[in-house]
């Protein structure tokens, strides 16, 4: 399912890595030479976040507060555990002001449905 490139694959005398003051942090797999780190920033390509695994992003809003987001083992999204969106179901979850939990659904037709759910997401 990832459709990042993979990383190169690489062997003991195919693989460099080095600092110069012109190129900054450079690596070099299979003779190609890369430029990690230079005074103009970070050059990070798709295939360093393959094998990335992160199970929950931790964010802080304007006024400092942590908040986390993350996908469930039941394929939800949340954000501070509260369930936003069924990644299986591909249906939105919205809380009424009691605190009951419904799925948003959309038809084919552009209709919409809700569902109440009766366990946590």
């Amino acid at each position: 399912m990832n459709k990042l490139p993979n990383r190169p694959n690489m062997t003991p005398l195919s693989a460099q890595f080095g600092v110069d003051p012109y190129y900054g942090v450079w690596g070099r797999t299979n003779g190609i030479q890369r430029n990690m780190l230079q005074p103009d920033g970070i050059h990070l390509s798709p295939e360093d976040f393959s094998d990335l695994f992160l199970p929950a992003i931790n964010f802080i809003d304007d006024q400092g507060v942590n908040h986390q987001l993350a996908i469930t083992e039941n394929q939800v999204l949340t954000v501070d555990d509260a369930s936003i969106f069924d990644l299986k179901e591909n249906s939105l979850c919205l809380s009424s002001p009691s605190g009951q939990k419904f799925l948003l659904k959309v038809s084919n037709t552009g209709q919409l449905s809700a569902e109440k759910v009766a366990e946590t997401v």
